[in-house]
């Protein structure tokens, strides 16, 4: 019974694609002296990218590709190495992202990788948001081997005290423990999210809610690599970390509870599993909906518990 990574939590920790740490605060410069006219695009240029956040918060995406695209012109009208151009390819980027566009975002974030690393010194913030987002579009095209590079140059500017956010380090060490962990490579995503969980406890304190987050995921990386036992204890302890279901963190909890019940099965404990598993599904959907995704997995794995069983539903 494998269990998809491709659901592990990143906690309350959240990040935006279009207008993250880079498009929200970072104000393009440019070297040597600007012209009147350059001056006036500049202007033009905030006023089409603010439009376009505002079009994004109502979801206007016709009004907002418009003028992100109006504005992507006049950065490249600003020069091909601005942080103008950049700030507009990531997030035009973003944009795609959002469309399933993820080929075509690719190709945008390649281009504004090649400013970010000119801009390193300046920023070195802008480099590591737009990694993590050519590392997160890769996964999603389905090239993790690809999305190496890119993820783990993230989390070296982060051990290098590169990284100046909270969320930045935070995405940077989780995208790296899904990649290592998609290509099976056990051990090594173990490491990064352990480097993840000593960081966190020694920056953010014992009680921020990303520990519960890495010690969920390194419990994810044991079951899916036959440690059991080991599994067993971090999804309890994490469990009682979120407060159970009915807790802050129910859909957290859901998605550990599922990683249980597997765990279960796996050491043959067939009828705990299906105990828990039914728990699980009947106080979560109170909580969260029968809809939710998180229902539905346990449900898909409450029928293989039973087809293990050799019963019908």
């Amino acid at each position: 019974m494998d269990f998809p990574f491709g659901t592990l939590v990143i906690g309350a920790i959240v990040y935006f694609i279009f207008f993250g740490p880079l498009n929200s605060w970072y104000v393009p410069r440019r070297g040597g002296r600007s012209s009147q006219g350059d001056s006036w695009r500049e202007q033009d240029w905030g006023d089409c990218m603010e439009v376009a956040r505002r079009a994004m918060e109502d979801g206007d995406t016709e009004l907002e590709e418009r003028k992100l695209l109006e504005a992507l012109g006049l950065a490249e009208s600003l020069g091909g190495d601005s942080g103008y151009l950049m700030a507009s390819l990531s997030s035009l980027g973003g944009f795609r992202v959002r469309a399933g566009k993820y080929a075509v975002a690719e190709s945008l974030y390649l281009r504004a990788l090649v400013i970010a690393e000119d801009l390193e010194e300046e920023d070195s913030d802008i480099l590591l948001d737009i990694l993590s987002s050519l590392g997160e579009v890769r996964r999603s095209l389905g090239d993790d081997e690809g999305a190496l590079e890119p993820c783990r140059r993230a989390v070296e500017l982060c051990e290098r005290g590169n990284a100046s956010s909270e969320p930045l380090f935070v995405r940077a060490f989780t995208d790296l423990g899904h990649v290592f962990f998609a290509l099976t490579r056990y051990d090594e995503a173990e490491s990064v999210l352990k480097r993840a969980y000593r960081w966190a406890e020694e920056t953010l304190g014992p009680d921020h809610t990303f520990l519960a987050t890495c010690m969920h995921n390194i419990a994810m990386v044991y079951q899916a690599s036959g440690r059991s036992v080991e599994a067993e204890s971090l999804f309890d302890k994490v469990l009682k970390m979120y407060g159970d279901v009915t807790g802050p963190r129910p859909v957290d909890a859901l998605v550990a509870y599922n990683g249980l019940v597997r765990t279960y099965c796996s050491q043959g404990r067939f009828q705990e599993a299906e105990a828990l598993c039914n728990y699980a599904i009947e106080t979560g959907t109170r909580i969260v909906g029968a809809e939710s995704p998180e229902i539905r997995e346990l449900l898909l794995t409450l029928a293989q518990l039973h087809g293990m069983h050799g019963r019908a539903m």
